[in-house]
């Protein structure tokens, strides 16, 4: 009962908030201001779907979730995504995010990591997805990690496989014993 209970509020949060149609704000999660959501929910998931195929599935110790402004903040976040056929391909885990609930676009802050289903890690402060174009995008400083190798630059655009990869400004690419501190 109590798991029926929370499953249908949450799809009540998301039916409600996916209509709204308000520019989202721009504070980072954390840095509300004077706003208060208009619900806060302690142990976060959502399931989200494309007609009827389960795309992603966002969960987050805490939610704090903005109607008016068609967005869900977040801390403690861990977003898993699916294929069509219903097979894992990609994680994102981050300190803190904003999910747009009429885009259904995500962005994260803080510890940004992103682990593709072959073990390719990304690590980053910030990074945006595009769910229409399903791309990841980041200004800021990012280490690629694959197989004992480290590329590391500024800038990133890629899919969420982490297989088609383009750093904007590479540093350089180290092995793991080239790289200070570690090896």
């Amino acid at each position: 009962m109590i798991a029926f209970a929370r499953g249908a509020l949450l799809a009540t949060v998301f039916l409600s908030l996916s209509g709204c149609s308000s520019p989202p704000s721009t504070d980072r999660p954390g840095e509300t201001g004077d706003r208060s959501p208009d619900q806060v929910i302690e142990g976060f998931a959502m399931i989200i779907t494309d007609q009827g195929v389960k795309k992603s599935r966002f969960r987050a110790r805490r939610a704090m979730i903005f109607q008016d402004e068609g967005m869900v903040e977040s801390e403690d976040v861990h977003v898993e995504f699916f294929r069509s056929n219903g097979e894992h391909y990609s994680t994102i885990t981050a300190d803190r995010g904003v999910l747009y609930t009429k885009t259904k676009d995500m962005d994260a802050y803080r510890n940004v990591v992103v682990v593709s289903h072959d073990n390719i890690r990304l690590e980053t402060e910030s990074l945006h997805w595009d769910e229409d174009q399903d791309l990841i995008t980041t200004d800021d400083p990012v280490t690629l990690i694959q197989g004992g190798k480290r590329i590391q630059g500024i800038g990133l655009v890629s899919d969420l496989s982490l297989t088609d990869v383009k750093i904007r400004e590479p540093m350089g690419v180290f092995r793991d014993d080239d790289v200070p501190g570690e090896g």
